[in-house]
């Protein structure tokens, strides 16, 4: 299996203003690979960048082979990952990245909507096994909004889950959450195709803050027989709130509408008939 290289970055903007960063911010990057056989043996690989304690972010990468097949992931300096695994034998293998930022802060005088608009630039997913065998893909985005103390207000979920499952009547795909546009192809095989995501966060107060978490879990699970399972995935999310291709933004709160012509005419009308009997 060949290296993969962080997905381009893509990056949308929405609303009037970026997010600010935070100079105490703790921001993490992890990527995790998993295998375990039917015979009990185990493969295992990780990397983890974090700010602080690390100096600075950089690219991180983990891989797994083996007679089972090959994993490997890695995740870029703003957030771009990719993932690709392969596996041809019994057991189950695991590819895991997750990201996690605080950097995101409302430096302005009155509450702010937050959201976040992404890429993702798609990839495949591809399973002929036995009975009994699955592959399943979650994507989860998880916002938390803070007050101006650091007391938590609010917790959003942005999930999307897509899975192929191997019955003794044939394979069965499904799909959850939001919709990634994933489609099967044909018997086993599906495709993720380029989206364009919006993740509707939420108002934060002024002097408030959000932390936002990214997790991407792709799992095969090879059961009798494993003919072909494999997985491809990329995703230039950026959830550093301080770069200059931030992801989210923020831009004004829904504002309270106003009432229509015909009811403020009427309470006009109503008012007018009052004074008129109270003076008769």
């Amino acid at each position: 299996m060949h290296s993969i290289t962080p997905a381009r970055l893509l990056v949308m903007f929405s609303g009037a203003f970026l997010l600010a960063g935070n100079a105490s911010a703790y921001v993490q990057q992890r990527v995790q690979l998993d295998y375990s056989g039917p015979a009990g043996a185990t493969t295992h690989a990780a990397d983890t960048v974090s700010v602080p304690p690390e100096s600075a972010l950089h690219t991180i990468h983990a891989n797994i082979a083996g007679g089972f097949g090959s994993a490997v992931g890695s995740v870029g300096t703003f957030g771009d990952l990719g993932v690709q695994a392969y596996l041809h034998g019994l057991g189950k293998l695991t590819s895991l990245v997750s990201i996690y930022s605080d950097e995101f802060v409302n430096p302005f005088a009155s509450a702010r909507h937050a959201q976040s608009r992404f890429v993702v630039d798609g990839g495949s997913l591809w399973m002929i096994a036995g009975n009994g065998s699955t592959l399943d893909f979650s994507l989860e985005l998880q916002a938390r909004i803070l007050d101006s103390l650091g007391h938590i207000l609010s917790s959003n979920t942005w999930e999307a889950t897509i899975g192929l499952a191997e019955t003794a009547t044939g394979t069965e795909f499904h799909t959850t959450g939001e919709s990634l546009g994933a489609s099967l192809l044909g018997p086993g095989r599906v495709r993720i195709p380029l989206s364009f995501q919006t993740f509707d966060i939420g108002d934060i107060p002024a002097g408030g803050s959000m932390t936002l978490s990214y997790e991407l879990a792709i799992e095969g699970i090879g059961a009798r027989f494993v003919e072909l399972m494999n997985w491809d995935f990329s995703d230039p999310l950026h959830v550093d709130g301080s770069g200059i291709l931030s992801s989210v933004s923020l831009g004004p709160t829904a504002a309270v509408p106003e009432p229509p012509v015909w009811v403020l005419f009427a309470g006009g009308l109503g008012a007018l008939c009052r004074a008129r009997r109270q003076r008769s």
